[in-house]
């Protein structure tokens, strides 16, 4: 409900009663929140809007627009991830259960947030072997050993990542792109031997050349990443012209001693 006034702030009431119909069976018991917000000009509106802007995840900006009035309110949610989080077991006890890759993107998103490791890791586990769901592949591997960075166990996380890289559902360019985020992530020494074992799972391909060129760059190697990106020059198809000048470009910059990244 709002109480709107002449001048100045609005009254917003949020009550917890969602079944009476309009301010006809309003009752003050019933309101939990009371807020006060500053209502503000609009574009023309012919019909009473709702809209949502600044749209992160875990806050937005609601905006109440009729004619040229607008009522903004931001809705803020706290602890956001650890409701994805136990949304995710729900999930998981449903159709999604079934499915091994479900099981893989919920221990990644723990990962990544590095939040209810533990757990994630028995999810990973059951992505790669569990009953009726399990299967060992570059993605049930890969989420493992994610987990176990965010655990800091970086031997075992290392060994379970090279394992999902030389599986044979591995592909050239998802391996790639993986060394090219763990760059961006600052993770060096890793993307180097992320674009090495591609390199090694898939001889004298030029994506894995373009690997080494980068991956010896982001050491500051910038000799041997000149030697690989000539390398690569030599196996791209000429008829790939964005990868032809990109390759230009980078060896320019590797000649003249800069980072390519």
């Amino acid at each position: 409900f709002m109480v709107p006034e002449k001048e100045g702030e609005w009254q917003l009431l949020l009550s917890n009663n969602s079944t009476s119909w309009g301010s006809y069976f309003f009752n003050n018991e019933d309101v939990v929140y009371t807020i006060n917000v500053l209502p503000e000009s609009s574009e023309y509106n012919e019909y009473l809007t709702y809209n949502f802007y600044n749209r992160e995840l875990d806050n937005c900006l609601l905006k109440l627009e009729w004619e040229d009035l607008a009522v903004p309110m931001k809705i803020e949610v706290e602890n956001i991830h650890e409701l994805y989080v136990d949304n995710i077991r729900n999930e998981l006890k449903n159709y999604a259960g079934f499915k091994y890759d479900a099981w893989a993107e919920a221990a990644m998103f723990c990962a990544e947030h590095k939040l209810n490791l533990e757990e994630a890791l028995d999810w990973a586990n059951h992505s790669i072997e569990g009953k009726w769901v399990g299967q060992k592949n570059y993605i049930t591997l890969l989420a493992k050993s994610k987990v176990l960075m965010a655990m800091e166990k970086e031997e075992e996380a290392s060994a379970t990542l090279k394992e999902a890289v030389f599986h044979p559902t591995a592909v050239i360019f998802d391996v790639h792109g993986l060394g090219r985020k763990f760059i961006a992530m600052g993770k060096t020494d890793l993307a180097f031997d992320v674009f090495t074992w591609n390199a090694k799972a898939h001889p004298n391909q030029w994506p894995v050349n373009v690997g080494l060129m980068r991956g010896y760059s982001a050491k500051g190697d910038y000799k041997n990443a000149l030697k690989y990106c000539k390398k690569a020059q030599k196996n791209v198809d000429p008829k790939d012209e964005i990868n032809v000048e990109n390759l230009k470009k980078c060896s320019q910059l590797l000649s003249e001693g800069k980072d390519i990244n």
